[in-house]
């Protein structure tokens, strides 16, 4: 991996790990840890790394430096308190989620949620029955010659601690109507739906699917179990880098203008698309360099899925 890509993926990583609040001191010595001076050697440029999910383009911006030491980048990451790495993966699982149904879903698909009458089983059986549901709805598809569809589902029980109330949320792409889809489930009830997607396309489904309002349920494992499950040749979010798209001036300027300039900067540079999140701009007085990152969608159509 080239080294000063870690530089982009630790400092995504940096601020899920940071209390609210630019430019806070926690932040600020964390990210001391995991770029000591060693790191910043050479001359300092900016990447600028986009991750498009259907219509959604997440936009950082970050400073890299001529050359820098990886392993020492990589040892470094072990500073990092255990508590902290755990929010982090908890935040970037909801971030893959998040990426993963925005670029595969849209308005002609489904979110369906299945439970379970009476007594609910245990987890692997929950998964089980899940599985046996998903081959019954394919088979349904085949019937009418549609091709396999692609889902990701959640398992979840009422309160994140038990496994007493066990219920299932599947989003899956459409071609069946909504009673054959209910039909599939033989274990209690069923509720299907079309997809709403609004302006920030599906990433509040995406989040209500992993009650991130839950610190504790953010994970993709619980207990060893895991929370969410995919089927294969789903379309993975596009990632690119560009290390000549914003000079050092201009990144500076561009940070002290903020907001006022951003309407005009976001049409000059990423035409068709519209600002969802206001940019975060973190500047720290330890590190050089200034950190921008914001959300945005396309309003074209063109990359919806």
């Amino acid at each position: 991996m080239d080294s000063r890509a870690l530089i982009g993926t630790d400092w995504e990583l940096m601020l899920d790990m940071r209390v609210p609040g630019p430019g806070d001191p926690e932040a600020d010595d964390l990210y001391w840890r995991i770029y000591p001076p060693a790191l910043q050697v050479g001359r300092m440029g900016y990447r600028v790394m986009t991750v498009e999910a259907g219509p959604i383009k997440e936009v950082m911006v970050y400073p890299i430096w001529g050359r820098s030491w990886a392993n020492t980048a990589r040892a470094s990451r072990k500073n990092v308190t255990p508590e902290r790495m755990a929010r982090a993966n908890a935040a970037a699982a909801v971030k893959k989620f998040t990426r993963l149904i925005n670029a595969n879903f849209g308005p002609r698909d489904q979110h369906v949620t299945l439970t379970y009458a009476g007594e609910a089983p245990d987890w692997q059986t929950a998964h089980r029955d899940m599985q046996n549901f998903i081959r019954r709805m394919q088979r349904q598809r085949r019937r009418k010659g549609l091709p396999d569809a692609g889902y990701v589902y959640v398992l979840e029980d009422s309160d994140g601690y038990t496994q007493k109330r066990i219920h299932i949320h599947l989003v899956t792409h459409g071609g069946l109507s909504r009673e054959e889809i209910e039909a599939c489930w033989k274990k209690g009830r069923t509720n299907a739906d079309r997809l709403q997607p609004d302006g920030e396309w599906l990433t509040g489904l995406a989040k209500y699917m992993l009650k991130t309002n839950r610190a504790d349920r953010l994970d993709s494992e619980e207990n060893g179990r895991r929370r969410w499950y995919a089927s294969k040749g789903l379309k993975k979010p596009k990632t690119r880098v560009n290390d000549s798209k914003l000079s050092r001036r201009r990144v500076v300027d561009l940070a002290e203008q903020l907001p006022a300039v951003w309407p005009e900067l976001t049409q000059k540079a990423y035409p068709g698309y519209q600002t969802i999140e206001e940019p975060e701009v973190w500047r720290s007085e330890r590190v050089p360099g200034v950190f921008v990152r914001w959300v945005m969608r396309r309003t074209d159509g063109r990359a919806e899925p």
